[in-house]
C-alpha cells in the first residue's frame, strides 16, 4: 500500500487498498444502516417543518423511533 499526499494535491491509493476502494465505490447495494438513517432523518425533518422544533430522547421504551 502507498498513500501519497502533498499540501497542493489530494491523496493516491495503490495496491489492495486501491482495489478495495474501487469495489466499495462501485457497489450499488444499498447499505441498510444508511437507509434507516435516511428514514429517521426524513421523519425528523417532517416533524421540524410541522412544529418548528424536534425532541430527541435517549433509547427508551417510550421512544418509537428506530435507532
Amino acid at each position: 500500500m502507498a498513500i501519497k499526499t502533498t499540501p497542493f494535491s489530494g491523496w493516491h491509493l495503490s495496491g489492495k487498498e486501491a482495489e478495495a476502494f474501487i469495489k466499495q465505490v462501485e457497489d450499488t447495494t444499498p447499505n441498510p444502516s444508511a437507509k434507516l438513517a435516511i428514514e429517521n432523518g426524513q421523519e425528523l425533518a417532517k416533524e421540524y417543518i410541522k412544529k418548528g422544533y424536534i425532541v430527541l430522547r435517549p433509547n427508551t421504551k417510550k421512544n418509537t423511533r428506530r435507532v
